[in-house]
């Protein structure tokens, strides 16, 4: 008998983790997979602001995001946990809707951006005004041609950084909303396994109540 049980636990495993039967290790294969996706696309995101020269804290908040909702995920299948499970189920929602009030705020970003001249975000460097005699104009001057090319890069970067952005919010909460739907299906099946039935008399009665672990909280 243990050694029948043994091996059904190695054919239900699934990147270290046991489960008790096939329906369990199929939805959490397939919120794997989601979140192998997700991540996959939050690196991109991630190399692309790199490269356009876009906010990289807020690039690296959002990767770190989506690189600690799979922790949370594995951890709650791991100990079998309902607060992580919600948790990891939450996570995925709210991300989605981050991405989208992110995605709101770049195009109003960009829209701002394009729509200025250089001349007027580098006003505060013009040399106009200046004694040309003097050595600070010239060195003004620099700043003020620097300022120019700079801005204007980064304006012609801007509308490749919200493209990107508004081809992967999609996909992105799509994956989100599947894996929070997955998990949601999962907690379910965890708090099924909790229930405990106590007889209270002989008329057959009994009262149902949900065990949970030291570390669990009802949600």
């Amino acid at each position: 008998d243990d050694e029948e049980d043994a091996l059904v636990f190695r054919q239900r495993a699934f990147l270290g983790l046991k489960f008790r039967d096939e329906e369990d290790r199929d939805l959490v294969r397939k919120v794997g997979l989601a979140t192998t996706g997700l991540l996959l696309l939050s690196f991109g995101l991630f190399l692309m602001h790199l490269h356009h020269g876009g906010m990289v804290v807020h690039a690296i908040w959002h990767l770190f995001l989506a690189l600690g909702l799979p922790i949370v995920g594995y951890m709650g299948v791991a100990q079998e946990s309902t607060r992580l499970v919600w948790t990891f189920h939450q996570g995925n929602i709210q991300f989605a809707v981050f991405h989208v009030l992110a995605l709101v705020l770049l195009s109003s970003f960009v829209s701002n951006l394009t729509a200025e001249s250089a001349e007027d975000a580098c006003q505060m460097l013009s040399p106009l005004g200046q004694p040309p005699e003097d050595p600070r104009t010239l060195q003004l001057m620099r700043l003020y041609n620097h300022c120019r090319e700079e801005f204007r890069e980064r304006q012609q970067h801007a509308p490749w950084m919200l493209f990107y952005w508004v081809v992967t919010t999609a996909p992105l909460c799509i994956l989100q909303v599947y894996s929070a739907y997955l998990a949601h299906e999962f907690l379910f099946r965890l708090r099924v396994r909790k229930l405990v039935a106590r007889p209270m008399d002989s008329m057959g009665f009994a009262t149902v109540t949900e065990v949970y672990g030291p570390d669990e909280v009802v949600e």
